[in-house]
């Protein structure tokens, strides 16, 4: 990682100054002129949240398009695709250059359309899956149903906003195109006993953990305990082992996949949280009967299972592209792993403002309740003062438990969360009120511009509480990012407690004596196991598509090993 020299080139914008003045007020500032500078040289920048990405990447894509390829531009959700095209669409217009989202919904006319045009906004996950489908649509020779017609998408430049996000922290996950597999009246009628069944089986006497928790196995008395549970008569057909894989699967979801950490229930649907996002993950949905063992649970109607017709990593898939750049308040923490897996270097961009963002003291209580206590307090204190407060949990569960502490308090606030996406615009725009009390997942954590109304401003700006450590540091830098920005005051605290899932995560219990310390060695632990996951992910590809090379076989299309 390295500071931008002066030396960059940044004069090739001087010509989109006054375009970018008549169309937005003022004109780009020095450190968004030198981002997009290195943009243009293939790297990763680090220019601190606040500093205006948005207009930084068009900056870029404006230069990239006048050469005659077109520019793809991932964003971390379909909200800020859309929201990012239509804030720069009339500058990109005014330069000659048609603009194009891809999105959940996006039909497959609408796609031909938009991946026609000079700049296309989108996630990683919609382009990933548009490639996909479109070779699948090739090998069965019906080219007509490709997104991705006639085309060679990776001779377009791809522009990566909230980089170590999308190709760090969610590529652990591949790419995978899944079709309905065949399924039947005794498979819903055997999850759906398993479900109810799995509750009588006891850790222990009926059944061990095994692998980290990931894998659920019977013991004698478990399968004694099975042979002699009457089974749905639908379910006569099939096999002793059938029996025994829907209970050690119904057995598993309860012990690892929790309503609002995992996922919530939405329209009757099963929808997973994505960890990083704190946002549902639409399309995706849980393999090896995960899901529906789920849906049984719950006691909705199954979806059919799935089976993957096309898969590709998110690491092959955007090394495939002839030029890649990436954007983020956060990348200096995975400067290495940006190189050694992508060939990108990260510069960091000195911010046209210094912050004036606070720190202060963390607090660290012995018991959950008490930690919610404790950020309740804070946050009827800084009420009091005129400021506004952005409080961030980690889960849907969390910030549940601390609205309903507020609420217990008469403190009026509001709450966005995987439940209520679709309030997520409202929210923000009023979370810089004064007096106003906002508790957030990780949805708040990214791309969100929190103005201040000048009471707040003149009162000391916006507080951000942390009340949980993040897997990676760098979701918590985010977060703290919603303050201090663009030279206006603010201030950070975290409150934690000794019963945080943290510790879970890294294989400790609690810690005696509420030690900070072993907090943040927890989440470092945490965030080591997830780089080895996603190395391992890494080298696991590299040795699959170079076995199935030497047999002839196609790695994204061919038959999968899960």
């Amino acid at each position: 990682m390295r500071l931008l020299p002066r030396s960059v080139d940044i004069g090739r914008f001087d010509h989109l100054e006054e375009l970018v003045r008549r169309h937005f007020g003022f004109i780009p500032t020095p450190p968004q002129k030198l981002a997009a500078a290195a943009l243009l040289e293939r790297e990763i920048v680090e220019l601190e949240t606040g500093q205006g990405k948005t207009l930084t990447g068009a900056l870029a894509a404006i230069e990239l398009a006048s050469t005659g390829r077109s520019v793809w531009i991932c964003t971390a959700n379909d909200y800020l695709a859309q929201r990012d095209a239509d804030l720069m669409r009339t500058l990109f217009e005014s330069r000659g250059l048609r603009v194009g989202v891809v999105a959940d919904g996006t039909s497959q006319a609408e796609r031909h359309r938009e991946y026609r045009a000079d700049v296309v906004y989108g996630t990683l996950r919609e382009f990933g899956f548009d490639f996909l489908r479109s070779r699948l649509a090739e090998r069965r020779g019906t080219p007509h149903l490709a997104a991705l017609t006639n085309r060679d998408p990776f001779q377009s430049a791809l522009i990566v906003d909230e980089a170590d996000s999308l190709l760090i922290d969610e590529a652990v996950i591949p790419l995978v195109l899944a079709l309905p597999a065949d399924s039947d009246d005794a498979t819903s009628h055997l999850l759906h006993w398993a479900a109810r069944e799995a509750d009588h089986y006891l850790a222990g006497t009926h059944f061990e953990t095994r692998s980290a928790g990931r894998t659920i196995v019977l013991t004698h008395a478990g399968r004694d305990r099975l042979l002699t549970r009457p089974a749905p008569p639908e379910c006569e057909r099939l096999s002793q082992n059938d029996l025994i894989d829907a209970i050690e699967r119904a057995i598993l979801v309860n012990q690892r996949y929790l309503r609002d950490r995992h996922y919530v229930l939405r329209d009757d649907r099963v929808q997973i949280i994505d960890e990083f996002t704190g946002r549902t993950a639409e399309g995706r949905s849980w393999n090896a009967g995960i899901h529906q063992a789920i849906e049984a649970r719950e006691g909705l109607p199954l979806t059919r299972e799935t089976e993957p017709a096309a898969r590709i990593t998110v690491q092959e898939f955007v090394s495939r592209f002839r030029h890649v750049a990436g954007m983020t308040g956060t990348a200096a923490e995975s400067a290495h792993e940006f190189h050694s897996v992508y060939g990108l270097r990260v510069r960091t961009v000195p911010p046209h403002q210094r912050a004036r963002r606070t720190e202060w003291p963390a607090i660290v209580t012995p018991s959950l309740s008490s930690k919610w206590r404790a950020v309740a307090d804070e946050a009827a204190t800084l009420l009091r003062a005129g400021r506004a407060v952005l409080i961030g949990t980690r889960t849907v569960e969390a910030s549940e438990h601390l609205s309903a502490e507020l609420h217990q308090r008469g403190l009026e606030h509001v709450v966005l969360n995987a439940r209520y996406p679709e309030r997520e615009a409202d929210i923000i725009a009023a979370a810089g009120q004064p007096g106003r009390i906002t508790v957030a997942t990780n949805m708040a954590g990214r791309g969100t511009d929190i103005c201040l109304a000048d009471p707040v401003r003149a009162a000391g700006g916006l507080h951000v509480v942390i009340t949980e450590l993040n897997a990676s540091p760098r979701i918590d830098r985010q977060l703290i990012g919603r303050c201090g920005r663009q030279g206006d005051p603010g201030s950070w605290r975290t409150i934690l407690s000794g019963e945080d899932a943290i510790l879970t995560q890294a294989g400790a219990n609690s810690v005696r004596g509420a030690d900070l310390g072993a907090l943040r060695r927890a989440q470092q632990s945490v965030d080591r196991q997830q780089f080895a996951a996603r190395q391992l992910l890494r080298l696991t590809a590299r040795g699959r598509e170079r076995d199935m090379r030497t047999l002839g076989l196609d790695p994204i299309l061919d038959p999968l090993d899960g």
